[in-house]
């Protein structure tokens, strides 16, 4: 029976917090330079469509390498740029704002990936924003940091292993209580993905379980955590975005609160 009303109250906070975009042109697959194309976007917890006019930018990004003389540029990411206005269709206030993406690597010793959205309106404002960077030092440490939020949640963790000395991989979390958790069994080279045990504080002592792993599936490769909080009231954690920023993907959800965002 908890199980049920559990299922049911993870639904009903997804459906009312949700929010879509369906973009009809723009590829990031492609080089383009100030280009325009149109999309909607439908808000189900404001009951709202807008159409919206992108203005974006989309640059790849290269290293520059000097071999026998020759310069060779290789592909290493591409940095996504994107102001836009929506316009209301049912007598909303209009709205503006601007979306970023990115992805880099520097020869697989850091890899970062970056989605952020910022939107500005009558009354307010909205963020969606997650990022993540992966960092391999040989020899002295690996490790990765990310951070996730919407207009309702937030959820930040860093993980680390050195290699001499305290060899044991850690990760360290923030959200609504502040945890310190050991890794059991890691499941990737930067330590961000896993599973362990942990203690957690927020107004009294508890202890954690957690995990983080990525499912590749449809072509996507979507980052999942999961972090179950053993206290007096039974509380967790959920996040789960898309390493694949073609489509980006923000799901955060608590006991409290929660919010899906994507965009295709």
């Amino acid at each position: 029976m908890k199980k049920f009303f559990l299922s049911l109250f993870l639904l009903f906070t997804l459906l009312v917090n949700s929010q879509i975009i369906l973009n009809i042109k723009d590829d990031i697959t492609k080089e383009a330079s100030l280009s325009f194309s149109p999309a909607i976007q439908y808000n189900y917890k404001e009951q709202k469509y807008d159409f919206q006019i992108n203005l974006y930018d989309n640059d790849f990004l290269y290293s520059e390498n000097q071999i026998f003389g020759r310069t060779i540029k290789i592909k290493k990411g591409f940095r996504y740029f994107n102001f836009f206005i929506n316009i209301p269709l049912n007598s909303e206030p209009f709205g503006m704002g601007y979306e970023e993406r990115k992805k880099d690597s520097l020869f697989g010793v850091v890899n970062s990936l970056k989605f952020t959205r910022t939107e500005v309106f009558t009354g307010g404002y909205s963020i969606k924003d997650y990022n993540l960077l992966e960092f391999f030092v040989p020899s002295y440490l690996k490790g990765s940091f990310f951070v996730a939020k919407n207009d309702t949640n937030s959820f930040i963790k860093l993980n680390l292993e050195l290699q001499r000395w305290f060899k044991v991989p850690f990760r360290i979390t923030g959200s609504d209580d502040f945890s310190v958790d050991l890794k059991l069994v890691n499941f990737d080279k930067y330590n961000n993905e896993g599973l362990g045990l942990g203690i957690s504080y927020d107004a009294g002592f508890f202890p954690v379980f957690f995990t983080d792993f990525t499912l590749p599936i449809f072509n996507q490769d979507f980052l999942i955590g999961l972090k179950a909080e053993l206290k007096h009231d039974f509380g967790y954690e959920i996040y789960v975005v898309n390493k694949n920023l073609k489509f980006p993907v923000l799901f955060l959800i608590d006991e409290n609160s929660g919010g899906l965002f994507f965009e295709f």
